[in-house]
């Protein structure tokens, strides 16, 4: 019976979506300004990636 109503209450075009461009609009907002790529990287962030490869070390070999 349950399942009945919910797939009746959640059919096609019985509810609709509206707002989502005010609503994406305020976010943006509120997050700041976007990052432009790849050339939003830090000179801090790039050293930190360098050392971290530097410290990796691979895998043990298998036995």
């Amino acid at each position: 019976m349950a399942g009945a109503e919910l797939v009746r209450d959640t059919a096609p075009s019985t509810w609709t979506l509206t707002g989502t461009d005010a609503f994406a609009g305020r976010a943006r907002d509120i997050a700041g300004p976007e990052a432009t790529g790849p050339d939003s990287t830090t000179a801090a962030t790039e050293a930190f990636a360098k050392a971290q490869r530097a410290r990796a070390t691979p895998p043990p070999s298998p036995r």
